[in-house]
């Protein structure tokens, strides 16, 4: 018979495609779900950026009030990263230590090229973000110097547009028009409340109070090109991660591309650091060991780990989306004056939040 020389039945072969039809289905399942629970990862980490920032503010405006050189501010920042390193090669010593080193494992050469391969990749990656970071906050510190805070924000603010704009041209951000709309509401709710900012600096000016910020030198225009070329280098700092790590955060080790960014930034720009120095093109003369305390703790929340948190976000879920959430600093910012301060929120305040909290609901309807 047929079936006794192993001849599939039509039954079986059905049985087997239903298998097979589970299987995918599950394994689709799968897939989705994981992809889920990164976006909502994702989501978390931004709202514990947002929080870190607007906690920072105040200790950006003490520090910035003691006459601290944006190189100076931005270099010393960026070198923290540097701690990363000793973190990360100590969890890796750690894990080989016990791990289970009595069994035969069977080393493929593959393997080993790979790995130090993604090492060599992670590294030129930090060596190609160290200038688009250091100039996204080095640019945003000289425009403080130079223009309003009010005006600064807002051309900060395009960055999201920029990212968008950019990431749809390199193919990778799926343009679509609530991506489009969401970017749009933010930015005009950027605006609003930037724009009662500005008001309300202008109120609180009293005569005899122009030195009294770090910055001597006063150009609106000069100002307002810093802060959008600000917003440009983040736009570009932020497809940048997004480029070289498509597959997402599982293919990166955020910890070890910030902490080479922290070497290279000690490497490279510390002779230009200290030529500044000699040369007296920055003053550390108002150095106190209090500021250099703020300054440190300042960079170790504000950038040292809410920038991590912040490129592991981008990784989960999108360049638009990351920018986009990280405006929810304002809105926050204004509710945290009015239940701390008491500082009374106006209709600009008002309805400029509810439209970044719309843009970025927009945003991430689309993803």
């Amino acid at each position: 018979s047929a079936r006794l020389l192993g001849e599939t039945s039509p039954c079986s072969a059905t049985v087997a495609e239903l298998s097979n039809q589970i299987s995918d289905d599950n394994l689709n399942e799968y897939e989705y779900g994981k992809k889920d629970t990164n976006r909502k990862l994702g989501y978390l980490m931004i709202a514990v950026v947002v929080i870190i920032w607007v906690a920072a503010s105040f200790v950006v405006q003490y520090v910035e009030g003691k006459h601290i050189g944006a190189f100076s501010l931005t270099f010393i920042c960026t070198t923290l990263f540097i701690v990363y390193l000793p973190i990360a090669f100590a969890c890796d010593k750690y894990k080989e230590r016990y791990s289970d080193a009595s069994n035969d494992v069977e080393i493929d050469l593959g393997d080993i090229k790979a790995i130090q391969f993604s090492s060599y990749k992670t590294a030129r990656t930090a060596f190609v973000l160290l200038p688009l970071w250091f100039g996204a906050n080095f640019f945003y510190n000289m425009s403080l110097c130079r223009t309003s805070v009010g005006a600064s924000t807002i051309l900060s603010g395009t960055s999201a547009s920029f990212t968008l704009l950019l990431g749809g041209f390199l193919k990778l951000e799926n343009v679509t028009n609530s991506k489009i709309l969401g970017v749009v509401v933010c930015l005009i709710g950027t605006i609003l409340i930037a724009l009662d900012a500005e008001g309300n600096e202008k109120d609180e000016e009293m005569p005899g109070n122009e030195g009294s910020t770090a910055c001597t030198e006063t150009n609106s225009m000069g100002g307002d090109f810093y802060a959008l070329l600000s917003a440009f280098f983040y736009a570009l700092y932020t497809l940048w991660i997004k480029y070289e790590f498509p597959d997402g955060d599982e293919s990166v080790r955020m910890e070890l591309v910030f902490g080479y960014l922290g070497l290279f930034s000690l490497v490279i720009l510390g002779p230009i650091f200290a030529l500044l120095l000699l040369t007296r093109g920055e003053s550390l003369a108002s150095m106190t060991a209090s500021v250099l305390s703020w300054i440190i703790l300042n960079g170790m929340l504000n950038n040292v780990l809410s920038d991590y948190l912040w490129g592991r976000a981008v990784l989960l879920t999108s360049p638009t989306i990351t920018t986009v959430g990280l405006s929810l600093t304002m809105p926050s910012s204004v509710a945290l004056d009015f239940f701390i301060n008491g500082v009374r929120i106006s209709l600009l305040d008002f309805f400029g939040g509810l439209m970044i909290i719309a843009g970025f609901l927009f945003v991430t309807v689309s993803q």
